[in-house]
């Protein structure tokens, strides 16, 4: 099995044992102090925090192996150098495969869907999802998305994720008969979702996410927790929970790094949120991770014909809306939400022993310390008080 696997023309590259890029408002443990094992010179310990990213030759996806993973056991360093190196947005799809699903002339063209990616209806819920709902899912870099969109093709879109999009979209256009075509639209993306699992991608987690906070915002909390679910595990499948930086001999562009940064904290931001909510463990954890905080990524030059075409015709990027803002809002978030993971993992946590009042008291004041220093951090762009005055943007009154 493993020789096939490799000779399928899989990619491989390992990550280092140590993060020197990690942040020290991540909370994650210094791995000196967390591992001191790993310092020794016992061959035979396994490195939680090594692996390989391996990516196959056809499609889009990516497969983390962790240090632990039996996988490592049976590939070697030389074997890793002489794999064969492909790049994401060159591989060429094996017909009949679940790549074939994101191909033009696939099922969500030929007629057995109700709406196609580029009927006016849908480019109408797309729109509004941008104009509405993308500071609340900037898991999805609609700048990249809307260009490969355009052309029909590309690593940031499939058919499977303009239907997701379209479905959220059809939520808050303001016209009652639109929310009918929210079924239409969320079974057209679960036909191409299940189909996608073979071989899922980027856009497949993004794709997860959109439709798991659709179904639990509409009742169907089991069916969304499961889906975002699944995105969580994809996110460590495909290692979004590692600094692409850590991987060696890659040629991504900046750009697509900070694009897998953006995709896994905001990843992290909706775990906490849904662990909040349900009141249930969280999956994705702190010291299981290195990734960098994200930062604003200038506008690409085709963006204002881009915003001209699908989403604000006749508008100009600066009135259309303030990046500064939009960006700074996911990533003091993201700050939030690992205070988020503290309280739920220090304090409510019910898997331990009961702690003592005095330790519970200590407790509580680091972390109301931590929640007054994330809220006098914020710029004055994302703050907000009674007596502020003009337009606040939405995502920046819910940030508070």
């Amino acid at each position: 099995m493993l020789a096939n696997f490799t000779a399928a023309g899989d990619m491989s590259v390992s990550v280092p044992e140590t993060d020197t890029a990690q942040n020290a408002s991540d909370g994650s443990p210094n791995q000196d102090e967390a591992s001191p094992s790993l310092q020794s010179d016992d061959a035979g310990l396994a490195h939680p925090r090594a692996g390989q990213l391996r990516r196959l030759a056809t499609g889009n996806s990516a497969h983390f192996y962790g240090g632990t993973s039996l996988f490592n056991i049976f590939v070697s360093d030389k074997e890793i150098q002489s794999t064969p190196r492909t790049d994401w947005s060159t591989s060429t799809a094996v017909p009949g495969s679940a790549a074939d699903i994101n191909n033009p002339g696939a099922s969500p063209h030929d007629g057995v869907y109700q709406y196609a990616p580029h009927d006016d209806v849908s480019q109408r819920l797309m729109a509004s999802f941008f104009r509405e709902q993308y500071s609340y899912n900037m898991y999805v870099y609609r700048e990249y998305f809307l260009r490969d969109y355009d052309i029909g093709t590309g690593r940031y879109y499939s058919d499977l994720l303009l239907f997701a999009i379209c479905a959220m979209g059809s939520l808050v256009t303001g016209d009652p008969a639109d929310l009918q075509l929210f079924q239409v639209f969320s079974t057209q993306a679960q036909q191409l979702l299940y189909p996608s699992l073979d071989r899922p991608d980027l856009t497949s987690l993004q794709a997860l996410l959109i439709l798991g906070q659709c179904e639990i915002g509409r009742g169907c909390a089991s069916k969304g927790w499961l889906f975002c679910g699944m995105a969580f595990r994809l996110a460590h499948e495909m290692g979004l929970h590692l600094d692409p930086n850590n991987w060696s001999g890659t040629s991504e562009p900046d750009v697509d790094r900070e694009i897998l940064r953006r995709v896994y904290w905001a990843a992290f931001i909706i775990d906490k949120q849904l662990s909040l909510y349900f009141g249930r463990p969280p999956a994705l954890y702190l010291y299981e991770s290195d990734v960098r905080n994200t930062v604003r990524l200038p506008y690409p030059p085709d963006w204002e014909g881009l915003l001209d075409t699908y989403i604000a015709p006749g508008m100009s990027i600066s009135a259309f809306e303030d990046g500064i803002a939009l960006v700074g809002a996911l990533i003091h978030q993201a700050e939030l939400s690992k205070i988020q993971h503290k309280i739920i993992t220090e304090l409510f946590e019910n898997r331990r022993s009961q702690a003592h009042n005095a330790t519970t008291a200590a407790t509580v004041q680091k972390l109301h310390v931590s929640l007054t220093k994330w809220l006098a951090s914020l710029p004055g762009k994302l703050y907000w008080n009674q007596w502020t005055v003009g337009k606040i943007p939405a995502c920046v009154l819910h940030l508070q």
